[in-house]
C-alpha cells in the first residue's frame, strides 16, 4: 500500500480520458474514410450517368437527322403523286 509520501501506481481508470479520446479519433477517421469512399462511388456513378446521357443525346440527334431525311423524301413523293394525279 502506498503511504502519503509515495506516489501511487496508476490504474486503468486514470487512462480513461485518453482511451476515450483515442476511440473518438479512431471513430472520426473511420467515418471520414467511409464518407470519402461513398463520395468516390457517387462521383463514379455520376460520371457513368453523364456518359449515358451524352450517348442518348447523340442517338437522339442521329434519329432527328434520319427523321428529317424521311420527311423530305415523303414530301417529294407527295409532290410527285399530286403532279401525276392532275
Amino acid at each position: 500500500m502506498a503511504t502519503a509520501g509515495e506516489p501511487r501506481a496508476p490504474s486503468w481508470r486514470d487512462f480513461t480520458p485518453t482511451i476515450a479520446l483515442i476511440v473518438t479519433i479512431a471513430g472520426i477517421i473511420y467515418a471520414c474514410g467511409g464518407t470519402l469512399s461513398q463520395v468516390a462511388i457517387n462521383a463514379r456513378d455520376i460520371a457513368e450517368l453523364k456518359m449515358r446521357v451524352d450517348e442518348r443525346d447523340r442517338q437522339m440527334q442521329d434519329l432527328q437527322v434520319r427523321m428529317a431525311r424521311i420527311d423530305g423524301k415523303l414530301d417529294l413523293l407527295l409532290e410527285r403523286s399530286r403532279k401525276a394525279g392532275q
